[in-house]
């Protein structure tokens, strides 16, 4: 019996805490402030997300002292980080392409070759929503705010960036990559999905 009351809690806590739903609770930090009334759901994920013809990537910065130079610094966190990920995001997507298209790719260099080019399109990103949320702890330590980003792409620059994609992949003089480039061609907006 006692065993049974000390299992479930656990597993309740574990669960919850897999989910997301407990970590500030159980360090001891309640919100008592909010930039939105409901939280949007975009907050919930982490780094490059698709949907439709988007491009998006979150950013969460995890402790601010300061709000207004909280929220500049998360933005340019958040640049930073998309101009240092997009490359090997691009790879691991044409790569991920490749393999449900049954094309094994050979020529790595030349795929690393056509993701860094792309790195342009990380000054493409821009600004799209903002959410914090100001923590204050139950013991002596400060309050702070836990600052969440989200920057997009456009839909014209998503389907930029893919015909760019297709056009340096078909450049490279391996067959591996112009079949991948051919793959791309027959649907030119999805090449990041």
């Amino acid at each position: 019996m006692k065993l049974r009351v000390l299992i479930y809690p656990t597993l309740v806590v574990l669960v919850l805490m897999s989910q997301g739903c407990l970590s500030y609770i159980l360090s001891g930090f309640t919100v008592i402030e909010k930039s939105k009334f409901i939280k949007p759901q975009w907050v919930e994920l982490d780094g490059f997300c698709i949907h439709s013809s988007n491009l998006s990537f979150v950013h969460k910065q995890a402790k601010s002292y300061d709000l207004p130079l909280g929220l500049k610094q998360s933005q340019e966190d958040a640049i930073s980080n998309i101009q240092k990920l997009l490359p090997s995001e691009i790879k691991s997507k044409l790569r991920l392409i490749a393999n449900s298209n049954g094309i094994k790719i050979y020529n790595t260099s030349g795929l690393n070759k056509v993701s860094f080019l792309q790195n342009s399109f990380a000054t493409k990103f821009t600004l799209s929503d903002i959410y914090y949320e100001k923590l204050a702890s139950t013991d002596e330590n400060p309050d702070f705010y836990k600052i969440d980003v989200l920057m997009q792409i456009s839909g014209s620059d998503h389907s930029l960036l893919c015909s760019s994609l297709i056009k340096a992949l078909a450049r490279e003089k391996s067959s591996d990559l112009a079949k991948l480039s051919k793959v791309l061609e027959s649907a030119p907006n999805n090449c990041m999905h």
